[in-house]
């Protein structure tokens, strides 16, 4: 599922101007890296999801050494995120290589925030062509407390994360045998409809204020 950007007026309250966060990787890695048994971390400014000649995306390679290997988040998405409560994460994976069998059993995205974790299945078992997730940032997606089997987790949990967020990784390892290697494109957080109209009366009112 892809997002299209929204601009208001209440740009100092979110991390864009368009009230998104976003990676698109058209002219570098944006600060991404991966975390776990993963090497050659790669920026590559062609053939990314829309298959553009400037549209690029980032890859890594599995090192084999049994441990789940992530992408794992730059500043911009991180710290006070709270706008993003009840919106989106979306992200496009492809992979490169597919030796082995899948690993079901491994969260496709850790959220570590106010000295909690939160893990989500998104049902990411990408193909050799690039493939669309995204998950709600609310008990509408089934978010779990540090593990998948851990307990549901609350809104006011997703919210407590959201607000102090450390880290935020994507899962990039889904084969059982190493050399399977994974590209990430367009990552993107999105806040709530309500969120995008609060913030848009938020920053009009601010501006009647410096004006007046």
């Amino acid at each position: 599922m892809r997002f299209a950007s929204i601009a208001i007026g209440a740009a100092a309250c979110v991390s864009t101007a368009s009230g998104s966060v976003v990676s698109t990787f058209d002219t570098d890695a944006d600060g991404w890296g991966v975390t776990g048994d993963a090497n050659n971390f790669t920026w590559s400014a062609t053939g990314g999801n829309t298959g553009g000649t400037d549209d690029g995306y980032v890859f890594a390679n599995d090192v084999g050494q049994g441990i789940i290997w992530n992408f794992n988040a730059p500043a911009k998405f991180l710290g006070d995120q709270s706008a993003f409560v009840g919106g989106m994460l979306s992200w496009d994976l492809i992979q490169i290589s597919t030796p082995g069998s899948d690993i079901d059993d491994q969260p496709d995205v850790v959220l570590v925030g106010a000295g909690q974790t939160l893990v989500i299945d998104a049902g990411a078992s990408p193909a050799t062509t690039w493939t669309p997730y995204s998950v709600s940032l609310s008990t509408a997606s089934d978010w779990r407390v540090d593990t998948l089997g851990g307990a549901a987790a609350t809104d006011a949990q997703i919210a407590a994360v959201l607000g102090n967020l450390t880290s935020l990784e994507i899962r990039g390892e889904f084969r059982d045998r190493g050399g399977d290697d994974a590209g990430l494109d367009n990552v993107m957080l999105v806040p709530a409809p309500g969120s995008l109209a609060m913030l848009g009366v938020a920053g009009l009112a601010a501006t009647r204020r410096r004006r007046g």
